[in-house]
């Protein structure tokens, strides 16, 4: 009888920590996902940057060819 209840000790034990365990690995788990989210926030506003940034670029650009073909066209 004081087997039975030795093994059912150690079992409960076992599944304490099992339980344990398992809180563990989902509170890291949202932690991860928290951590996730903000990495994609991160990265759309990165890509809304560079987007915004390749326009101005581009628009620079744009001006840049046209006060050349002006230049071009007042040397003539």
């Amino acid at each position: 009888m004081s087997l039975l209840v030795s093994e059912s000790g150690s079992a409960r034990r076992v599944a304490d920590t099992m339980v344990a365990n398992a809180e563990q690995v989902t509170a890291s788990t949202g932690q991860q996902s928290e951590a996730t989210q903000r990495m994609a926030s991160a990265v759309q506003q990165l890509t809304a940057s560079i987007q915004q940034i390749a326009q101005n670029a581009e628009e620079a650009s744009e001006r840049v060819r046209r006060g050349g073909q002006s230049a071009d066209a007042g040397g003539r």
